[in-house]
């Protein structure tokens, strides 16, 4: 973010939006001539047998709006928007953050934007769901490439690695 002469001083304000609505809201906030910012990380989500790496809100159900002299003129269309539930505020002041917080999150995300939260983590339990060990615990231990995973059985009192499709795979 590059402060213009004269900007340094404009905070952001803290939109709630309404259940996984951020995007929706950024979207016509900023259609409507607003400046949005909604910071995001990548996630591995799961999508039928399929695994997709999508943007997803680093704050759930929150997003900022800079505070120029556009947003003070139409706070009303901020609050009545697709997707917006309301400014977050304190009795009657609505609540802010400073210029600096979003220039940082916003080196943050770049600087990031190759992480990826996975749908599975090394250790966590999973089940396997389809094949000749459907029904099975196992402890997931890491990704073997785009589509497939490395999970530890403990079968006859006996652990053994074995290779399977993440889709065969869920968390417990």
């Amino acid at each position: 973010m590059n402060l213009n002469k004269g900007e340094e001083n404009i905070v952001w304000w803290i939109v709630k939006t309404k259940p996984k609505q951020e995007f929706k809201a950024e979207k016509n906030l900023s259609q409507q001539g607003f400046i949005t910012f909604c910071p995001t990380f990548n996630k591995e989500l799961k999508r039928g047998d399929q695994f997709k790496i999508e943007p997803q809100p680093l704050f759930s159900r929150y997003l900022f709006i800079k505070a120029d002299d556009f947003a003070q003129k139409n706070v009303y269309l901020i609050r009545s928007s697709r997707g917006v539930n309301s400014l977050l505020k304190i009795n009657e002041s609505i609540l802010f953050v400073t210029p600096e917080i979003i220039y940082n999150l916003e080196l943050n995300q770049s600087q990031n934007n190759i992480l990826i939260t996975k749908h599975f983590t090394a250790g966590s339990s999973v089940k396997i769901i389809s094949g000749i060990y459907k029904g099975i615990e196992a402890i997931y231990q890491m990704d073997n490439g785009e589509d497939r995973a490395i999970v530890l059985l403990s079968l006859i009192q006996k652990k053994t690695k074995l290779n399977l499709r993440k889709q065969d795979l869920e968390k417990i």
